[in-house]
């Protein structure tokens, strides 16, 4: 593309294009100096210095493809991004892959799709194009239309990407298919750190939450965290898809409290991390497995890991004898560098089945972090709920944000109310809007008309 545009004389589209080969070299995606001989004749002899910084878009809504892409920040190191969306049984090369979701850290698709067969015919593409090869919730939906709930940013229908949004800090997706529902939220809480969200509901008694992760090592540890000792299990006792019979080496362990999973890269340095906690539930198994390898390509892996012929370290949570609608997956996920953790605590607060709350709590790496707190709010109606005697919600997705130095933000993703302490929102319908504290000033932002209400100035006070 930089020697089309270059010899059509159109240098916008060359900066931009030079821009984005400077950032795959700097981020050791790209390697200039090993090229091909094909390269060696058609690339331009050096790529200009004076590129275009490139804009980014915070959503992108593909109706046609059942995808959605969120970002938050565009750099290699601190940038987030998530993708979720549906399957296709048939058409448009895409797959029966179900309600899926990709998470991604440090310059790397953590936790990506499975691609690494041959062809449409080796035996090995009913595992990759299928949702064993997915991060999804097996069985039941595999393919067919999806419905979104919520979705802020909002791209509109008459746009594919929207670079507009509420919030600084936080966006999410709730999409709903056949007889699931998964909300995914990505949240920023600070330059260098943030978090995912993911809430997902199912309407079967009997289901398998199923994640793969890029990594060389695998921990599994319980709620105190202490390793849990898995035992070797024959198969998986209950096979949901073809595809099960490509995962090996099976160990197994009964746990109904919190979880937490820990995926390293340490091919490379500083090393990355994947970092998940589960909310515990009666009726689970935690199963790890050995999946097949990632993908064939040893350029969209870190040091090439978990390409062909190594194995991919995958988990499975069975819940079993207990409805995941009401009783739903709820894991929050956080990319980071060798030590660089930053969240240190997660608490579920209230699950009455509706309604679910959690509480995350970050480590004082960084100033914005010291004392950091958020309430991260999620229900399925349109009744008021309250987490103790300061927060108040009547929405989908919520969440109030404070730190040391007091109150950070509301976002009222998508409901009516939100309140914490003094500071409120409320709208006469459905609304997104976000109230925060920002360069020592409050701002706010909203998609429909919203009532503000905020502590009393001191200034003002007894005037």
């Amino acid at each position: 593309l930089l020697s089309y545009y270059t010899a059509e004389n159109d240098t916008a589209n060359a900066a931009i294009v030079a821009s984005a080969l400077r950032k795959g070299i700097a981020g050791k995606q790209y390697d200039r100096g090993a090229a091909d001989y094909k390269s060696l004749c058609l690339n331009v002899a050096q790529i200009p210095s004076a590129a275009k910084e490139i804009g980014y878009a915070r959503t992108a809504y593909s109706p046609v493809h059942r995808h959605i892409v969120m970002k938050n920040g565009n750099d290699v190191d601190n940038g987030l991004m998530f993708t979720l969306y549906g399957g296709y049984t048939r058409g448009l090369h895409l797959s029966p892959n179900g309600l899926a979701m990709q998470l991604y850290g440090k310059g790397w698709a953590l936790a990506p799709d499975a691609s690494g067969y041959e062809s449409y015919w080796s035996r090995d593409f009913g595992y990759h194009q299928t949702a064993t090869g997915s991060n999804t919730i097996l069985p039941g939906y595999k393919g067919g239309p999806i419905k979104i709930n919520a979705m802020e940013p909002f791209v509109d229908s008459t746009e594919f990407i929207t670079s507009k949004s509420v919030s600084d800090f936080v966006s999410f997706a709730d999409v709903s298919a056949d007889e699931k529902r998964r909300l995914v939220a990505m949240v920023r809480t600070s330059a260098t750190t943030g978090y995912y969200v993911d809430i997902f509901r199912s309407n079967q008694n009997d289901n398998d939450y199923l994640y793969h992760n890029l990594g060389n090592v695998l921990q599994l540890k319980d709620a105190k965290g202490k390793g849990l000792k898995l035992s070797p299990a024959d198969a998986l006792d209950t096979s949901y898809s073809a595809g099960y019979s490509f995962f090996k080496n099976a160990k197994k362990v009964s746990v109904s409290s919190d979880i937490s999973a820990i995926w390293s890269i340490n091919a490379v340095t500083p090393s990355i991390n994947m970092d998940m906690w589960m909310k515990g539930e009666k009726g689970r198994v935690l199963y790890s497995l050995d999946a097949p390898y990632t993908n064939l390509n040893g350029g969209v892996t870190p040091a090439k890991v978990n390409i062909a012929p190594d194995k991919t370290p995958a988990i499975i949570v069975r819940q079993n004898d207990n409805n995941a609608w009401k009783v739903p997956f709820v894991a929050v996920f956080e990319p980071y560098y060798a030590n660089e953790k930053s969240v240190d605590k997660i608490s579920a607060l209230v699950d009455s089945g509706s309604f679910s709350a959690l509480l995350v709590e970050s480590k004082p790496v960084n100033t914005e972090l010291k004392g950091r707190k958020e309430y991260i709010l999620n229900s399925l109606d349109d009744k008021s709920y309250s987490v103790g005697e300061e927060i108040h919600f009547t929405g989908g997705f919520g969440i109030a944000s404070e730190n040391q130095a007091g109150f950070r933000y509301l976002y009222l993703g998508s409901g009516t109310m939100l309140q914490n302490g003094a500071y409120k929102i409320e709208a006469e319908g459905t609304a997104s809007a976000a109230l925060q504290y920002q360069n020592g000033a409050l701002t706010y932002s909203a998609n429909v008309p919203v009532t503000l209400t905020v502590p009393y100035p001191d200034a003002f006070k007894g005037k």
